[in-house]
């Protein structure tokens, strides 16, 4: 494999002597510009190493901020801070070093680095530390190694000892094993936790939303949308790309299928993630494995020899070669490069490289040239973890399909070196957007294969394979959610109990059983189960797999397995002695004669559980997996082991014979003479099932194959789940039948909210909206209301504060007047100025044609202060010389709809009204906040200005982010806002349950899922035909058993 090698250049003055650095007139704000390095971190202590470039403002203060959460841009947030920092005196000019304490062992922790002075204030991206374990002294380690060591040898010294002290030498090593398994099986059950699934323990619930403004630019890219399509086809499509990016992120956050994370559509551009037991290390994991683009480029760095015009071209004219991955047709780009690690480039005059400001954080960036060869990740067949021999920590490699490989090929020769001049070209990888690696190209690479380095952590490799595996999301989400929520099980505790009581005690009854009806062989057949269990439980803690309930089901099922192997082997034992065998020659005939039926069975079983993990859904894996466990295992404990106690037992005369009950003696049943009647039966039970099945069509699945409503309760009270579920089900309609079919109810809280006040309410409520006139949420919401009345709780709104805002000195017209006329201009006024001009947009608004950059330009107040202080400067004399203009009035033009009215720059349209700064118990969104006052203002007069913006330093203008502290903007005097408007919104909220979300969702088994599903069943029962087809030299066989199979199916789901 070829490995692509990089090197680093370490230096620092090229780094503000770069003539990119000269392109802005603003003001430098400092900036963490080195190599942000953490060395030698133990289980207490980090030592963090990094540079500072000042900028060019004064009194500068830097200060780092760490803690177990991300605190982002707000001091306060952050647990842990360091103070201001001093330069380190033994360090080059600009470098810090702080050393952390007081960490707690083997604990991630997350730290910014925050540089102010008065040129402004950055922030570095959260980076992460890992603290190490608590270092064990040598003769703890020593003791560690003797008990390990003695684990693995003592159980053989002392089966081998057992076995010569029963005169039986050759069942040394049988003996070796069951002990050696009986010892690792207590050692894994007894010291590692039992993972628990989402339906039995809980967890995190994650809501995103899709980047909507990614789709439009690509819709607007690929041409527009055909208006003649039919409503029906463009559902089809947004469900089909929902299912898509379902199953991307699946493979992204579960591609083993064993951890049990639950998606699935939300609403109609939403996604939610479920994780189950997350502590929040690995929620951030999750979390930026989701958000995560999933891109892999490879782009030739420019470089001075090659692109020397288009490099000054680049610097010259910043807006013209803006960052844009997604545009193929640019002939340059400007590239970020992954945070903490721009010390590698900047000091490098061989390629281009530039420094902005992007919301407050440095951004280092470094021009890449397009190729026609485009090699991107779409032509990757698999990556892997590596070691970086050179660099140090772990590399992803990478290997391309044949077509990926051969551009591969011609993008690394076309760029070969210049030996002669000692000239090399960088190739760039470019990951999710961001440049992470530039090695220099020395040959061209035709083995379609490399290796991207940059020191990452073992995590951090995992996570990049399994995002490069899994490739690019159909689909963008924003990079935040826009809710997290702590989950109590699916399934509801008191479920649950019901659930493991019921799975005991059939296990305590066929326990029972066995030792009653087959005496001592019913004991070791208890024995051999309860090993098995043990077995099966250790191994799955040993691996870290979550235990489901589909999971719980395929444990009951290989119960089940075990047993039935049991009883096949005791019964062909019962044979053998009534026919007068002896009793050692009876056992061995037994297990004998039972092993080949029992081998058949099992390994049937087998092809099938693999088959199912191999191509099945999340859900089925984990059934899967626990069923290919147990079925290794009860033959290992049915064959093997139980083999070897009776062996035992019969020679050491432990039993002399064997006695058993038996409650069915000899039969005389003709079955073969009654094979018409029972086909006849079968058929009959057939038809009337599938007639049930056509009738009962949608009905017969549950919410999660089709969905429904999920409405999120809150009590002013705690409440027993049970309780709640119980009411819910006893609901009834007009016809008799459950109001909420299929209701689940599970319990979910803010990270520091008390338990039983918020449940999670899902049905598969189905509702005519035509004839109802209502949505099916708003139907089951008003229920909901109905049923649980005043013990829901609402959601208060308190008046922080209230402030008339001030009309500007130059008009004297009253707040009245200026919502019911326009001043006229003055005929002394200039047509030809634009500032004059009361029925044009401000300047600013004619530097974009986005009507988002409009939104920005009219709420921005500054702007308009601007003007106005233009519109005096200009001398009286200028304002003279031209010429006075008689305007005719001009026709009424009408504007789309959604570009808002210009407002007149000498004015603003907020004069005279009221600023509001309120506060919700709970949080709500930008939307809901701006219908509530939009729906008493329009009851008083249409058009009525109204501004909505939260002061949360985390708000952004149009996100879908709730906040609790809302400030509103409304052109209104102050008492007629707290009358007509406040009042009356206090009074609603007051009146009306507070439902903190409400959404369609999607089913957990997508409809890709339900093909995955049928594929994974017809493909196993291909291969149980071919298994009996080969082992019984007859197809007839392998059809019959699938025919036998079949019939099973319909008669069960009929």
């Amino acid at each position: 494999m070829a490995v692509l090698a990089a090197t680093l250049v370490v230096g620092w003055g090229a780094f503000w002597n770069s003539a990119a650095w000269s392109q802005s007139p603003d003001p430098e704000p400092p900036v963490v510009a080195g190599l942000v390095e953490v060395t030698d971190p133990t289980d207490t202590t980090a030592k963090i190493e990094f540079r500072v470039a000042p900028g060019d403002g004064e009194n500068l203060e830097v200060e780092l901020f760490h803690g177990k959460q991300d605190g982002g841009t707000l001091d306060d947030a952050w647990s842990d801070r360091t103070g201001p920092l001093k330069p380190d005196p033994e360090g080059e000019p600009g470098t810090y070093a702080v050393e952390l304490s007081g960490l707690e062992p083997e604990t991630v922790y997350l730290y910014r680095i925050k540089t102010a002075s008065t040129a402004g204030t950055t922030w570095t991206e959260p980076a992460e530390i890992e603290t190490a374990a608590v270092p064990t002294p040598w003769y703890v380690t020593l003791a560690y190694f003797a008990v390990f060591m003695a684990s693995l040898i003592v159980p053989f010294v002392v089966g081998d000892w057992l076995a010569k002290s029963w005169r039986m030498p050759d069942y040394g090593w049988k003996l070796g094993i069951i002990l050696f398994s009986l010892v690792w099986g207590v050692y894994f059950v007894s010291t590692k936790p039992l993972s628990l699934g989402i339906d039995l323990s809980g967890g995190v619930v994650l809501v995103y939303e899709l980047d909507e403004t990614k789709d439009k630019d690509e819709a607007e890219e690929g041409g527009a949308e055909d208006p003649d399509k039919p409503d029906w086809q463009r559902e089809e499509e947004v469900k089909d790309k929902m299912n898509k990016l379902v199953s991307a992120i699946q493979l992204r956050v579960d591609p083993g299928g064993t951890r049990n994370v639950d998606i699935r559509p939300y609403g109609l551009n939403q996604i939610e993630v479920t994780i189950p037991r997350a502590n929040p290390e690995e929620v951030n994991r999750i979390r930026k494995r989701i958000s995560e683009a999933g891109t892999l480029e490879f782009r030739i760095l420019a470089n001075p020899r090659d692109h020397k015009a288009l490099i000054a071209q680049a610097l010259q004219s910043r807006d013209a070669f803006g960052s844009n991955l997604d545009d193929d047709t640019a002939e340059a780009w400007w590239v970020p490069i992954r945070p903490g690690h721009e010390q590698g480039f900047v000091d490098d005059p061989e390629i281009a490289v530039r420094k902005e400001v992007y919301r407050g954080r440095p951004v280092v960036e470094v021009l890449i040239v397009n190729d026609s060869y485009n090699v991107k990740g779409g032509y990757l067949s698999h990556c892997s973890t590596g070691i970086d021999n050179e660099g140090g920590g772990y590399a992803v490699r990478f290997n391309f399909n044949r077509a990926g490989a051969i551009l591969f090929g011609g993008l690394t020769h076309d760029n070969q070196p210049d030996t002669t001049q000692n000239f090399f070209r960088k190739l760039g990888i470019i990951l999710n957007g961001r440049l992470y690696s530039a090695p220099v190209i020395k040959v061209p690479i035709t083995g379609g294969s490399g290796e991207i380095t940059g020191r990452f952590t073992e995590k951090e490799a995992v996570d990049l394979v399994n995002v490069l595996n899994a490739g690019s999301l159909p689909a963008k989400l924003k990079a935040n959610p826009i809710s997290e929520l702590r989950s109590g099980p699916a399934l509801g505790k008191d479920t649950i109990e019901r659930a493991f009581f019921a799975i005991g005690m059939s296990l305590v009854v066929v326990l029972v059983f066995m030792l009653v009806y087959y005496r001592f062989a019913g004991l070791v057949a208890c024995g051999a189960l309860l090993m098995n269990l043990l077995l099966l439980m250790a191994i799955m803690m040993a691996l870290k797999v979550d235990f489901t309930l589909p999971g719980i089901a395929g444990l009951v099922l290989t119960v089940g397995m075990a047993v039935d192997a049991n009883v096949l082997i005791y019964e062909r034992i019962r044979e053998e002695l009534a026919r007068d065998a002896g009793l050692r020659m009876a056992i061995r005939n037994g297990f004998g004669r039972a092993l080949s039926a029992i081998v058949d069975a099992n390994l049937t079983t087998l092809i099938t559980a693999v088959l199912l993990y191999a191509i099945g859904t999340p859900q089925i894996r984990g059934f899967a997996v626990v069923l290919i466990l147990g079925v290794l295992l009860s033959m290992f404990t049915a064959i093997f082991c139980s083999r070897v106690v009776f062996d035992v037992a019969e020679r050491r005369k432990w039993i002399t014979s064997l006695s058993m009950r038996q409650v069915i003696g000899e039969t005389a049943v003709d079955f073969i003479g009654l094979r018409k009647i029972a086909a006849a039966g079968s058929v009959m039970l057939i038809v009337i099932g599938m007639a049930s099945v056509v009738f009962r069509g949608n009905d017969l699945l549950d919410i999660d194959f089709t969905g429904g409503e999920s409405v999120q309760l809150l009590f002013n009270e705690p409440q027993e789940i049970g309780t709640i579920r119980k009411t819910l089900e006893d609901v009834k309609d007009a016809e008799g039948n459950p109001f909420f079919p299929d209701v689940a109810v599970f319990d979910t809280r803010f990270q520091d909210e008390p338990e039983g006040l918020r449940f999670v309410v899902n049905t598969s409520k189905v509702v005519d909206e035509e004839t109802e006139g209502k949505s099916a949420i708003a139907i089951v919401e008003e229920k909901l209301h109905e049923v649980f009345g005043d013990g829901l709780g609402t959601n208060r709104m308190t008046i922080d504060a209230m402030t008339p805002i001030g009309r500007t000195p130059t008009s004297d017209a009253t707040p009245e007047s200026s919502e019911k006329e326009t001043p006229e201009p003055k005929e002394a006024e200039p047509a030809a100025n634009l500032e004059s001009r009361a029925d044009l947009p401000p300047s600013t608004w004619l530097a974009s044609a986005d009507p988002a950059a409009v939104l920005l330009a009219q709420a921005d107040p500054a702007a308009g202060v601007e003007e106005k202080e233009t519109s005096k400067e200009i001398p009286e004399e200028a304002a003279s010389k031209e010429p006075a203009v008689e305007v005719p009035a001009a026709k009424p033009v009408e504007r789309p709809a959604d570009v808002p009215a210009a407002p007149s720059p000498s004015a603003d349209r907020f004069d005279g009204g009221t600023e509001i700064e309120v506060i919700f118990d709970h949080e709500l969104d930008e939307e809901t906040v701006e219908q509530l006052f939009k729906k008493r203002l329009s009851v008083i007069r249409p058009g009525i200005g109204l501004e909505i913006q939260s002061p949360d330093p985390r708000y952004e203008s149009g996100d879908d982010t709730a906040y609790r502290n809302w400030t509103i903007r409304v052109a209104l005097p102050e008492s007629e806002v707290k009358e007509k408007v406040l009042e009356k919104i206090e009074a609603e909220l007051a009146a009306t349950p507070f439902f903190p979300a409400s959404s369609s969702v999607g089913g957990k088994v997508a409809g890709d899922m339900q093909q995955k599903a049928v594929y994974a069943l017809l493909g196993s029962l291909i291969c149980i035909v071919g298994y009996l087809w080969v082992r019984f030299q007859k197809v007839m066989y392998g059809l019959a058993a699938v025919v036998a199979l079949v019939h099973d199916v319909l008669i069960t789901v009929g």
